[in-house]
């Protein structure tokens, strides 16, 4: 359910007479189809004109069956202003990706744990998480106020802030 009526950046990894073979980045590239009825409202009669594996797309998805395993997804059903939205709320998830990466390399503790401990409840009270991270780095400390986070965490967190997010907000 959480991934319905959303845009989500996709790679097509495998374009066949039917449609398309995607990734879903977002969900540790768990696989979906692209049906060629769903490319575009034009007629397709040659889907590789529109497609090309490797290919980042930005697409909605339409139905989940648990059961089967099936994701189906469209591309024509994705509205132009969703497209910037959906590169930059991934952009963002990336980084707060690489920061937790780090971090955890740095403090040996789990990125499941600091993904708990941290990332988590950071979207409960902030829009992305990366934008909780970039207001901490700007000195905003009661950004990680509640949160049960050891000092020697918060202090290496604050580290890597100050190198990555330097880095990233070039790009945000």
């Amino acid at each position: 359910k959480h991934m319905m009526n959303i845009g989500l950046p996709e790679e097509i990894t495998e374009i066949v007479d039917i449609g398309a073979y995607v990734s879903l980045l977002e969900y540790d590239n768990i696989k979906g189809m692209l049906f060629s009825g769903e490319i575009t409202l034009k007629r397709v009669n040659y889907i590789n004109r529109l497609l090309s594996v490797g290919k980042e797309e930005v697409l909605r998805v339409l139905r989940v069956d648990t059961q089967k395993g099936f994701i189906d997804l469209s591309k024509k059903q994705v509205k132009t202003d969703e497209i910037d939205e959906c590169k930059q709320r991934f952009g963002k998830s990336k980084a707060v990706e690489g920061i937790i990466k780090l971090l955890a390399v740095h403090t040996k503790k789990s990125m499941e744990s600091l993904y708990k401990s941290i990332i988590w409840p950071l979207y409960k009270t902030n829009e992305h998480a990366y934008d909780a991270l970039k207001s901490l780095y700007q000195k905003n400390d009661h950004i990680l106020d509640g949160l049960k986070i050891a000092d020697d965490v918060k202090e290496e967190l604050m580290k890597i802030l100050i190198i990555m997010l330097l880095e990233y907000m070039e790009f945000m």
